[in-house]
Order: C-alpha cells, then structure tokens, then sequence
C-alpha cells in the first residue's frame, strides 16, 4: 500500500507541478504586458510579505506531520485526535493573527514602495492576494497535513490540479479584457477559498477524526521547527522583500521572472520527495535503520544526479527563454545571465539539501537539526544584506548559494553521526561529481556557448537538443566517478519498474 499510495503521490504531483509552472509562466506575463512590470513586481513583492505570517506557525507544519506519521505507524487514534484538534485550534487563532498582520501591511507597505503605485490600488491589492492565505488557515491546512501523513496527498493535488485550471483561464479572460488587475487578483483568491473548502471536506469525509479537549502542548518538539521554518521562509522570501526595499518594483519583476523557472523546476523535483518521505518515515518510525539507509542511498544517488541535469540544463536555456519570453517588454532589463548562474546553482544547492533533509524531517527530528538552520539563516541574512546594495539581486543570490552550501554539509553530518550512519566518502563523491560537471557546463555555456531561439519553437529543438546532451554527459562522468552508486542505483530501479509491470 505504501508504495502505491507513494506512485499515486508522485503522478498526481507532476501533473500538478507541470500546470503549475504553465500558470506561472503564462499570468505573470499576461500580466506584465498588460499592466508593466512594476505591477508584477507588486504582486509578487506583496505575495511575499504577506507570508511572513509563516513564522508565526513556528515550523509546526513539519513537526505537525511528522507527529501523524508516528501515531498513524501505531495507529493511535487518541493521538490522532488529540494533534488534529490541537492544530486546528492553533491555525485558527494564527488566522486572527494574520487579519491583523493584514492590517498593518495595508498601512505600512504603501511607504515602502512610495511614489511607484497609488496607494488606493496597493491596499485593495494587498486584501485580494490575502484571501489565499486566510482561506488556508480557517480551512484546510490542518486537514491537508492529516491527509499527507496518511500518505494520500494525491487527494489534495487533484483539487489542486482544479484551481490552477479554473483560475488560469478566469484569469487569463480578464487580463486580456483589460479589466482591473486586483478584479483579477480576487478571482484568483476566490477560487483559492473554494479550494481550501474542498480539501476540508475531502478530509471530513475519507479521515474523521473526533473532537477531543486537547491543546498544542500535546505535540513533542512543537518548537523545534521554527528554525527550519525561519530557514526555509528566507529561502523563499527574504530576497524579493530585501529588493523591494533597497531597490525598485522593476527589479522585483526581474527576479520574480528568474524565480518562477526556478520554482517551477523545483516542484517538479519536490514531487519525488514528497512521494517518498511518507514512507521513510514509516521505515524509520518503525526502527528499520538499514531499509531506510538502503533505499535512502538508492533514492538519493538519482535524485542528486536529476537534479544536476535540470539545473545544468536549465543553466544552458536559462537567457534565450527569457529573451523570447520578455520579446517587446522595453521597461526593464530581464537579460541577466550571471545572475541566473548564480542562483540556479543556488536553487540545485537547495535541492541537494533538502534530499538530505528529508530523512531528519520525516522522523520528526526537529530540534536536533535546528542549529544548522539557524546558521543558515543568519548567513543568508547577514551576507544578503552586506552586497545587495553594490551588487544588487546578484549580491542576495550570493547570500543564497553560500548559505545554502554550508547547510548541505551539515545535513551530510547529521546523518553520518546521528540518523542512518550515512558515510561521508559516498556523500561527498556522489555531490562532487554532479556538482563539479554542472560547474564545468556552466562555465563551457558562458564562455564559448550563445544559443539564439528567435520563438518558442527553436527554444523547444534547442532544449531537446540540451537534455539530451548534458544527460550523456552526467551519465558518462557518473559511470567513471561513482560508477558502484549508480549502477547499484539504476538497478534497484529496473528491478521495482519490471515487478510493476509484471
């Protein structure tokens, strides 16, 4: 059942993710063309300060999971209900919170970017992207995690796989009809809210669960998370709120652009965690160590090599998208290939981290990570900070990458010293080799490389074309390097493809 829950998780996901990156390609860009890249940068730059309210949270989403997934490994419906309950409550008095948060970013936001929108049209637009976030708070959140943990998030994606739909073409009609951008942004939050109610109902009717007094001290580690939550917002978030500070709505709309690619490979990639850290968790909840050791190397070792050759490839393609993309767009500058080095190398860093992650997070182990989060934090903030003002969104994407990096290796160490005994010499051969080639790519395309796509169609031959090649090339250097891994890695995978076939 696990392993089919996890491939019913993993479609549903990628159907999800590819629509998802059509939707954030096509409205951002209607959007652009229609109302200017200020107003985009508004939106994403408002879309980002009002998730500050997930600090508030304190990372107990993660947490929160993980606490199902032992309980449900024991099926301890007490437990069950008791976490349910306590988490509702909590998310329902973190949606006071937000109202409030909403409140004071309606009078303080319009300051920040003064002069470069009326202020009228800032405050209505900071209510309509609200609505997404509150609707999720009031409604669904806790039930989304119940359903997650119960490794059925394929419920979840194909409501999703629904709103992106319904709200694209809403979205899209208005936009080319000219009407007012924050009408548009209201169909998008009034969808979002329909959405959020159909989760709970999903979840009221498949996973009841009782009503019971309990409060949130019942969840172990409750705190924990708030490192990794404060990590994983700056991640984020922090660059496009430090831009809209020190520099001009424009940029925020340049960065946004690079960073909707960016997302879009990453949830992509995210897809196969999510299907899969479910059952680690059972693995691990259960004591079997060396399964999950086993299967985390065989997972991991593809999952790195995969991640390599979206980035490196996206590296490659990266500008002559956005030079068709941005074709005729005359009121900022998107062509801006070393940044795109810098923080797609930041975005394959990131994920590098996360596989690691992902083993500690599913056995709930929060607190004992927590110290490599919190200097993850202070050194993106803290080196963000220093160079953004001389080197502009280059300098937040080097606050990134080295932020980034010293958190890979220290998630490699918790796991060698604390977790599955991972050793160091099949950690650091299997990123080495991925990363060094990717570097090597990176540094071929930029100097002697200059792929010109005058339309989409080109672009397509040129990415085929691209895949195809930087996939040779990580294949080859695999096969040299870390031939044991891999070959070990492709033939566990040839073994569960021919079980299901059979």
């Amino acid at each position: 059942m696990r392993t089919k829950n996890a491939v019913y998780n993993l479609i549903a996901s990628l159907i999800r993710q590819i629509i998802m990156i059509l939707f954030n390609l096509v409205i951002p860009l209607l959007i652009i063309r229609t109302y200017g890249s200020n107003a985009n940068g508004a939106v994403s730059s408002i879309t980002k300060f009002l998730s500050y309210i997930a600090i508030a949270e304190g990372g107990l989403g993660g947490v929160v999971k993980a606490a199902f997934i032992k309980a449900i490994a024991k099926d301890d419906k007490k437990k069950i209900n008791e976490i349910f309950n306590a988490i509702t409550k909590f998310f329902r008095i973190i949606a006071l919170v937000y109202v409030a948060y909403v409140v004071i970013l309606c009078l303080f936001y319009p300051q920040i970017i003064s002069g470069q929108m009326e202020v009228q049209s800032v405050v209505l637009l900071i209510l309509a992207i609200a609505i997404t976030n509150l609707a999720k708070y009031v409604f669904s959140l806790s039930s989304e995690l119940l359903i997650t943990a119960n490794q059925k998030s394929y419920l979840i994606y194909i409501v999703r796989i629904s709103i992106l739909i319904v709200s694209g073409i809403v979205m899209a009609i208005l936009i080319n009809n000219e009407v007012s951008l924050i009408l548009v942004e209201f169909s998008y939050a009034i969808t979002n809210a329909l959405g959020a109610l159909a989760i709970y109902l999903i979840q009221k009717r498949s996973f009841s669960v009782t009503k019971v007094n309990s409060s949130i001290k019942c969840i172990d580690q409750r705190w924990s998370g708030l490192g990794i939550q404060l990590a994983a917002f700056l991640h984020d978030n922090i660059d496009i709120i430090l831009i809209t500070i020190f520099c001009v709505l424009s940029e925020v709309s340049v960065y946004s652009i690079y960073l909707l690619v960016a997302l879009g490979l990453r949830s992509i990639l995210m897809s196969f965690l999510s299907a899969t850290t479910s059952g680690f968790g059972d693995l691990l909840a259960r004591n079997e160590i060396e399964l999950a050791k086993k299967n985390f190397k065989r997972f991991n070792t593809l999952f790195i090599m995969i991640s390599s050759i979206v980035f490196a490839t996206a590296i490659v393609l990266m500008i002559p998208f956005v030079r068709v993309y941005t074709k005729g767009i005359v009121d900022a500058d998107y062509i801006r290939p070393v940044f795109a080095m810098i923080y797609l190398g930041a975005e394959m860093i990131y994920m590098y981290r996360v596989s690691y992650t992902q083993l500690p997070f599913a056995n709930g182990r929060y607190k004992e990570v927590s110290p490599g989060a919190y200097i993850e934090t202070g050194m993106n903030l803290v080196i963000s900070l220093s160079l953004i003002s001389t080197l502009g969104i280059i300098g937040v994407g080097i606050g990134t990458i080295v932020s980034m990096t010293f958190r890979l290796v220290y998630q490699v160490w918790y796991l060698k010293k604390h977790l599955i005994k991972l050793s160091y010499q099949y950690s650091y051969r299997n990123l080495l080799v991925n990363f060094v080639t990717v570097v090597a790519i990176a540094l071929v395309n930029y100097y002697f490389i200059n792929i010109q796509a005058s339309s989409y169609g080109w672009w397509v031959l040129w990415a085929l074309v691209t895949i195809v090649a930087v996939g040779l090339i990580f294949t080859i250097a695999n096969l040299i390097f870390n031939k044991h891994d891999f070959t070990e890695s492709l033939k566990y995978m040839r073994k569960k493809i021919l079980k299901k076939s059979k």
